[in-house]
């Protein structure tokens, strides 16, 4: 499947929304994916494992230095783990032991550098480093779609890795993934109906709906 960055972006904002992420977060999770695919990695195979077992809430601890979560539900977490890194100076880094998708962390850390104009490094259990500054992307090794343990910190060791920068795409996702993720995202879609069709619902002359 040849998707858009922005298709790819609003896409899984909605399968997030629909999976019970609350609205803005889901938009933030949707940026992570599109950052994940303008860098060369699928961002639609990366968020997938991370929406499903949402009942399951995740709790940051309360402590300092750096900060250890066992099951960690990146789309839960994700976000506030950024937030803590960068804003509160008694926390050091995280450790994500067991995380249902360490390659969406790097998508929401590297969605975040950018923001911030901040510099994070993550090492995965595979033994991945990657480097993360501004728009670009260092990494050592491939991506770990699988779960895993993930480290954040910022304020990384300079590294030498060639420089990944973002592509404007068109990208390619694997046609199952695309189904499966359109597939949650249609779970907020309003049914067809005479009342529906009344109010504006359905397709426009612009397909950014």
């Amino acid at each position: 499947m040849i998707t858009s960055g922005f298709e790819i972006l609003s896409t899984v904002d909605k399968a997030a929304f629909a999976s019970g992420i609350p609205r803005g977060q889901a938009r933030e999770i949707g940026r992570a994916a599109q950052w994940l695919s303008a860098h060369g990695i699928d961002g639609v195979r990366a968020t997938l494992p991370a929406l499903k077992n949402l009942t399951t809430h995740c709790q940051i601890p309360d402590a300092t230095g750096e900060i250890i979560m066992a099951d960690a539900r990146v789309a839960r977490c994700g976000l506030s783990v950024m937030e803590l890194l960068f804003f509160d100076a008694s926390v050091d880094g995280f450790e994500l032991r067991a995380a249902d998708s360490p390659v969406l962390m790097l998508g929401i850390a590297g969605v975040s550098a950018q923001a911030y104009g901040k510099a994070v490094g993550l090492t995965f259990s595979g033994g991945g480093v990657v480097v993360v500054q501004g728009g670009q992307l260092k990494m050592t090794g491939q991506p770990e779609f699988a779960a895993g343990d993930v480290r954040i910190f910022c304020d990384p060791v300079e590294r030498d890795d060639p420089v990944t920068e973002a592509q404007d795409g068109p990208f390619e996702t694997a046609d199952g993934h695309w189904q499966e993720i359109a597939a949650l995202a249609s779970r907020i879609y309003v049914p067809e109906s005479e009342s529906s069709r009344n109010v504006g619902a359905g397709a426009g002359l612009t397909d950014n709906d």
